[in-house]
């Protein structure tokens, strides 16, 4: 819902260099004007449109639908590497670690001009990724500080 359609070839080409994509969704209310365009370049792509309806006027069914998806994949196709996430909400954070506690790669896409600076919500969003990418306002993809974030080791209990 806040990322325009012409974002989407270029996110793409930066994803195809660290796999393929396998499962490849848009989460949206497609019943109206405002998400018009994402209709042709998911056909043009080969991405499914997952469509949302609004339950009521200003509550967006978008996001719980999205983090079912999300989860629905994470449980149901145990050979996914990974999830690029392309969003600037930072409510899908929880989603980002979860998919990193089970071992995933996450890749987050968001507008900088939202997430300028990375503090606050923002950086919630941003650290819960291995990588992040911002769009900038000419639609170019451009790497996130460019350091990689390795996952450390994690403990599960100790001893005394």
């Amino acid at each position: 819902d806040n990322m325009s359609w012409r974002t989407l070839p270029r996110i793409c080409e930066e994803v195809a260099r660290f796999g393929d994509a396998t499962v490849c969704r848009i989460f949206g209310d497609f019943s109206g004007p405002l998400l018009a365009g994402w209709v042709n370049v998911a056909r043009e792509l080969g991405f499914s449109l997952v469509h949302s309806p609004r339950c009521t006027n200003g509550k967006s069914s978008t996001d719980p639908a999205l983090i079912i998806g999300g989860m629905d994949i994470l449980y149901t196709n145990p050979t996914i590497d990974g999830l690029v996430l392309v969003s600037s909400d930072s409510d899908f954070a929880p989603l980002c670690q979860r998919f990193r506690q089970a071992g995933k790669q996450v890749i987050g896409v968001g507008r900088r001009a939202i997430l300028a600076g990375g503090k606050g919500a923002a950086g919630v969003l941003i650290e819960a990724c291995h990588r992040f990418f911002y769009i900038a306002d000419d639609l170019t993809v451009v790497p996130r500080d460019t350091r990689d974030k390795v996952d450390k080791p994690k403990v599960v209990a100790r001893g005394k």
